[in-house]
């Protein structure tokens, strides 16, 4: 016989050789040894989990000689024709090319015949989701009431697409994907049976690249080992090459140059991906799976739960990003992957998405839109802290006296209001005037740093009350210097965002309030080391109820368990 692809080879031939799947292997071998054998099962999963596997192992178990067993002597007769496909009394069907009603006639004919060597007919129908409905139909008696000694096996990947009435006579098994660490041990078996030699970084990328699926793992094994030459160990970039994924250090340089905003280095990136032929969609939607694994890491170092990078490299990625960066880089990038669909210029939409994602631009739009809304809700007076009074219960001998005495109590109120009104007026106009003076005396006078420090509380205080989204941006800068009527803002590395939004929209609602308190002044924007920010002493004390008003609003938003208060340090 020739040569023997390797899944097929390796193809389990005892509940003892399953991977995975205990949950299932553990019921069919309670199920045999008691003696408690259904009339049909369905069962469903992923590919390539061994569903028809189980189904070949069942039935070799239930005709063995020895048997009805869990664990069949696989040397008998009956044991080696089923090892050999060669077993009559077991017929495999496929559904997808068997899915007429005429093949489900012919089907339930021959059901009627008993067993030609062993004790059961099994009939393991696969992909069964492919019947027409009139061969559902004419299968539904047959499959309610066989004769005693056959038995169905249905296996599908999609059991939605069955009718209940075929539903509710099978006993169902669901067939979970094989955890990576399961199919990385099989690989590894596998290497040292055929005497060759790879590396685990090459086996746990195939691992990773199956999707859980052990017949996926397993060609792709049998390809990569094909690709190296003999005596040659398997590496991670044979692997890399074979499937056309993209190195882990593509990735890592790629964030770091959208963090630097180096948009020179991106598009070197990019035109190696374009010049080793790689596959847009693949290298997008993997992009996104290690933003994944890198939100991950950032939130709360959870390691044992990554996709794609390593360990190491992605710790020292997470330093330079915040969390909801990353988040918001995710959802991004998660829309831009539905526009690769329909678009004829892949190439062109990967790299505007990058584009966009060095210049922050649309990333955080959902967030502006909460917080505007926010903002909305507090200038309306939606959120507020004063309860609604409770109805006061009066007697009815009562309501004539308090009625007059309301009366009174408003004309009282009406004459005291008319003379308040009228000195409200005229202290008004007199603050306008001396409003007027003070600000152009502040215009005459040069401004000093000490000015903007003392007054930089009451600034902030001001614009939040003027617009909260710039003042959720500007609050993480520091007065640095003043020099020509113009203020030096500084932000630290990891509030780069911070500076971008200020000098693009929030740069001119800081400049009125500021002429507010000193005249006419301009605001330019800095990015500084943290040992060169010269926070101001105020700046330092900030108030307890501003924090508590503005987390009070986002726990009423989006609930007191989705907020979470960040001190900068």
């Amino acid at each position: 016989m020739g040569y023997q692809a390797l899944y097929r080879e390796w193809r389990p031939k005892s509940f003892d050789d399953l991977v995975g799947q205990e949950h299932i292997v553990t019921t069919l071998k309670n199920a045999v040894n008691l003696d408690r054998i259904a009339h049909a099962y369905l069962f469903s999963g992923p590919r390539g989990t061994g569903k028809t596997s189980v189904a070949k192992v069942f039935a070799k178990s239930l005709n063995c000689e020895y048997g009805p067993t869990d664990k069949p002597c696989g040397e008998c007769t009956r044991c080696n024709e089923h090892d050999k496909g060669q077993f009559m009394d077991l017929m495999e069907i496929d559904a997808a090319s068997n899915r007429g009603i005429d093949e489900i006639r012919e089907l339930r004919d021959n059901v009627a015949y008993p067993p030609s060597e062993g004790r059961y007919k099994v009939y393991i129908v696969d992909e069964v989701h492919m019947l027409t409905t009139e061969a559902f139909n004419a299968l539904l008696k047959t499959l309610e009431e066989p004769p005693r000694n056959v038995i169905f096996v249905l296996a599908t990947t999609e059991p939605h697409k069955l009718p209940m009435t075929v539903l509710s006579r099978c006993q169902r098994f669901d067939f979970n994907r094989i955890s990576i660490s399961d199919i990385e041990n099989r690989l590894s078996e596998v290497v040292e049976n055929k005497e060759m030699d790879a590396t685990q970084e090459s086996l746990f990328i195939i691992a990773k690249k199956s999707d859980g699926g052990m017949r996926d793992a397993l060609s792709l094994l049998d390809q990569c080992l094909s690709f190296v030459k003999p005596g040659e160990t398997l590496k991670q970039d044979h692997v890399l090459e074979v499937t056309g994924s993209v190195s882990e250090e593509i990735y890592k340089e790629l964030m770091s140059a959208v963090q630097n905003a180096d948009l020179n280095n991106i598009l070197k990136i990019t035109q190696k991906i374009s010049d080793d032929g790689k596959d847009w969609g693949q290298f997008l939607n993997d992009l996104i799976l290690y933003m994944r694994d890198l939100l991950l890491v950032t939130i709360d170092n959870a390691t044992d739960h990554l996709l794609l990078g390593s360990r190491q490299t992605l710790e020292s990625l997470a330093n330079e990003f915040e969390k909801y960066e990353v988040l918001s880089m995710i959802d991004f990038l998660s829309e831009k992957q539905n526009e690769l669909k329909w678009s004829q210029n892949h190439r062109l939409v990967v790299e505007m998405s990058l584009y966009r994602l060095v210049k922050r631009e649309g990333i955080y739009q959902k967030l502006e839109d909460r917080i505007s809304h926010l903002e909305k809700l507090l200038q309306e007076g939606k959120y507020t802290n004063i309860q609604k009074p409770k109805e006061i219960v009066r007697s009815k001998h009562q309501d004539n006296n308090s009625e007059k005495e309301i009366e009174s109590y408003r004309d009282q109120n009406t004459y005291q209001d008319q003379n308040n009104d009228v000195s409200t007026k005229k202290n008004a106009l007199s603050n306008e005037k001396e409003e007027t003076e003070e600000g152009s005396q502040k215009d005459e006078k040069k401004l000093s740093f000490e000015q903007i420090e003392k007054h930089w509380d009451e600034i902030l205080a001001k614009l939040k009350k003027k617009k909260i989204t710039a003042h959720a941006f500007i609050v993480e800068g520091n007065p640095i210097k003043v020099e020509e009527n113009i203020l030096y803002l500084g932000f630290n590395k990891t509030h780069r965002l911070h500076k971008e939004r200020v000098e693009q929209k929030e740069r001119s609602v800081l400049q009125e309030v500021l002429a507010e308190f000193f005249g006419d002044i301009k605001v330019k924007c800095l990015i500084i080391e943290e040992s060169e920010a010269n926070v101001p002493s105020a700046s330092k004390k900030k108030s307890n109820k501003q924090q508590n008003d503005l987390i009070g609003i986002a726990e009423s938003e989006f609930g007191p368990e989705k907020v979470e208060v960040r001190k900068n340090i």
